[in-house]
């Protein structure tokens, strides 16, 4: 993950927000040009704020009454703008600014928390930068081809193609079901049988949906939180987004170098999602015994305890593609 995106995108919120104020003023100039009352009204409106927030400090009967007073003298002359800007043939709102968010009135910033306006315009930063938006275009849930696996159940137990297709309908449910049901997937299983790809089309369609995703390897995922912790360069915002992103997908757990940090931060980081209730999707080729004998007992208890277990079977995809099976 690179600051500098995180950066440019605040400078993008900054600019859009500058330019709408920009332009409220040169409406506000040429309509008070044209209609002085209109100026006088926003005068009048001014003070009554000002006296409200005086008034509201205070709690006795006497105050309340002016304060009622206040309030109605407000509601007239918002009224009166309203009236003149429509007989003059201007919208209502023409004085006031088009937000794109009314969240964070284009500041990025709700509740002293960041808007999930901005997260959502920095991960799409993010993945045009990766070009996973690219992937994105190709392995998607239209595109996934159930005929690569075979028919046949002697070689796995079961058969593959229906095994698959079991899997594509809990993971399309998942998706059609996300904001209103709570779920973390585990998909594991051999290599090249399409747990990436239905990682990429589960992130797709709920990008596309304008949730927050984050999709990241184990490897990368360390390695971010360990310059976050080490280097102090900054990125302490961007590993936020970890924590607090709609949906995290960590693609090829137990692929990354296996430390003391590596198992803390990863019990902290699934822990605390799943504390808060933020999903999560975990692609692997480890077998349950194998997650237990990588990790420590605190992050293997979170795991087994929810997540849904989707166990992918069959010939590696990628080599009957090539036709070298």
């Amino acid at each position: 993950m690179n600051d500098n995106i995180y950066k440019e995108t605040i400078m993008e919120f900054q600019k859009n927000r500058t330019l709408k104020e920009i332009a409220l003023n040169k409406r506000r100039q040429e309509i008070y040009s044209k209609h002085p009352r209109l100026e006088e009204i926003a005068t009048q409106l001014n003070y009554l704020g000002i006296e409200l927030a005086k008034l509201s400090s205070f709690n006795n009967l006497d105050i309340s009454q002016s304060i009622k007073r206040f309030e109605k003298m407000s509601c007239d002359l918002i009224s009166e703008k309203k009236s003149i800007l429509i007989n003059n043939g201007y919208l209502p709102s023409y004085l006031e600014i088009s937000y794109d968010c009314e969240l964070c009135l284009d500041t990025g910033i709700n509740n002293n928390n960041t808007c999930s306006c901005f997260t959502k315009s920095l991960i799409n930063k993010y993945y045009q930068q990766s070009n996973l938006d690219t992937v994105l275009l190709i392995e998607n849930f239209d595109n996934f081809n159930l005929d690569l696996y075979d028919n046949n159940s002697e070689k796995f137990g079961v058969s593959p193609k229906l095994n698959i297709q079991n899997i594509f309908l809990k993971v399309l449910n998942f998706v059609q079901k996300f904001d209103n049901e709570y779920t973390n997937l585990y998909l594991y299983g051999k290599p090249g049988l399409g747990k990436t790809y239905l990682s990429h089309c589960i992130a797709k369609e709920l990008l596309d949906k304008g949730h927050s995703v984050i999709y990241q390897t184990a490897t990368d995922l360390i390695d971010s939180i360990r310059r976050n912790k080490f280097n102090n360069n900054g990125e302490n915002s961007i590993v936020n987004f970890l924590y607090e992103c709609e949906l995290l997908i960590i693609d090829d757990l137990g692929t990354e170098s296996l430390t003391d940090f590596a198992n803390n931060e990863l019990f902290n980081l699934i822990n605390k999602r799943l504390m808060d209730k933020k999903k999560n999707v975990i692609s692997t080729n480890l077998t349950l015994q194998e997650l237990q004998n990588r990790y420590n007992s605190r992050l293997t208890s979170r795991i087994m305890g929810n997540f849904n277990f989707l166990k992918f079977v069959g010939d590696d995809i990628r080599l009957k593609q090539a036709n070298l099976l």
